[in-house]
């Protein structure tokens, strides 16, 4: 089993560099690491290059041209990955320490994974940490979620999953995103592009287990409460009523 962490930038982020360094401070490193970003920032390549130098795992920054929706920078990213397995963040996302090795713990074939995102808000003042383990002291303290693993014993598996669900931390086998066409492209909002792929991995017979107490990250987004543009939503129902499982609008369209 290999892993793959998928970062979307989407705005300036004075906090990639923690980002990047919470997943080389990760118990059970990933593999690769791509930064997908279309804000057409030089210092996030530059940022890559010098964390590669850390990391024994590759970190890749594909420069993507601005407005790339989140299905498509998705989609392109998968391809350029060789990893069997894929762990998608959204927003400015710092990982536990213990976040990929329980993301890998539980990825039964048969599953996708949602792990706990805990909301956080980082002022100007946190740019001044030169510190990382300082820095992820603080997150920690400020963020609410608390650390037992054990609890994730207990969640069943489901076969179904809320729309209100938050989808800033998820992972899933990379034969079954072949087997839906990866992400749809059409859709303008990250969020309903996420509830999508869930949506139609659940069609696929893929059941959801929700990790507790586990596969933490710390998240400035808090995107799961906002609502839908109406396009997105109408397609989202679309899809639904449907019972789709493959898009038209995804991998094979790169």
């Amino acid at each position: 089993m290999t892993v793959a962490i998928f970062i979307n930038i989407t705005s300036e982020n004075p906090f990639l560099r923690f980002q990047l360094l919470s997943i080389l401070n990760q118990s059970a490193p990933p593999d690769e690491v791509f930064v997908i970003d279309d804000t057409q920032n030089d210092e996030n390549s530059k940022l890559c290059l010098e964390i590669q130098t850390q990391a024994s795992y590759m970190v890749q920054h594909l420069q993507l041209p601005p407005h790339t929706s989140f299905g498509k920078k998705l989609n392109i990213a998968a391809i350029h990955s060789k990893s069997t397995y894929m762990l998608v963040l959204e927003g400015t996302s710092f990982l536990h320490p213990q976040c990929v090795k329980q993301h890998k713990q539980w990825a039964k074939r048969g599953l996708f994974l949602t792990g706990i995102s805990s909301t956080i808000a980082l002022t100007s003042t946190f740019q001044k940490d030169s510190d990382y383990n300082f820095f992820a002291k603080k997150i920690r303290k400020m963020g609410s979620a608390f650390y037992f693993p054990l609890l994730s014993v207990f969640t069943k598996r489901k076969a179904s999953i809320s729309e209100s669900i938050c989808l800033n931390n998820f992972s899933f086998w990379r034969e079954d995103f072949n087997l839906i066409n990866g992400s749809d492209e059409d859709y303008e909002d990250g969020r309903a592009t996420r509830l999508d792929i869930v949506y139609r991995l659940l069609q696929l017979g893929i059941k959801w287990k929700a990790l507790k107490g586990s596969g933490i990250v710390y998240s400035t987004n808090s995107k799961a409460k906002e609502k839908f543009n109406e396009v997105d939503h109408s397609r989202l129902k679309w899809s639904l009523n449907l019972k789709r499982i493959v898009t038209i609008e995804g991998l094979e369209k790169n």
